[in-house]
């Protein structure tokens, strides 16, 4: 089993348990000390945290849109993100695999609303799918 809830779904009455979620990296970004991954599936986002070494030297060689499975606990969030429904919890990370690598240079950004060529987003119609624009 990849999860026992999806990115969508966890709130505030979720603290403190232990879940497991898959998805898409979205977005990372690399604060030092801590790494957040912005994780991504068909029903929305959540925000993990990485303070652990071991992990964030795995979560470094994570890129966008790669997809992985990961477990840990949630805790809720001190700066809260009122325009997302998750925003009000995080998840600390205890355990990260990579189910697919991304390749270095998609052929287009996934979840922008750039322009893009009917044929280039037809020949990689897997990464339109995954557009939130295209699947609401």
């Amino acid at each position: 089993m990849y999860r026992t809830k999806t990115c969508g779904e966890l709130n505030i009455e979720n603290i403190n348990q232990t879940v497991e979620l898959a998805g898409w990296v979205q977005k990372i970004r690399n604060l030092g000390g801590m790494i957040f991954i912005d994780l991504r599936d068909e029903f929305g986002i959540t925000q993990i945290v990485v303070n652990d070494e071991d992990l964030q030297k795995q979560a470094k060689e994570l890129k966008s849109e790669s997809c992985i499975h990961i477990s840990g606990t949630v805790v809720e969030r001190t700066n809260k993100n009122k325009n997302i429904p998750t925003g009000e919890i995080e998840v600390i990370a205890k355990h990260i695999e990579v189910l697919g690598k991304c390749k270095n240079v998609l052929p287009f950004e996934v979840n922008t609303d750039q322009e893009v060529r009917e044929d280039l987003r037809l020949e990689y119609r897997f990464l339109d799918l995954r557009n939130t624009r295209i699947t609401q």
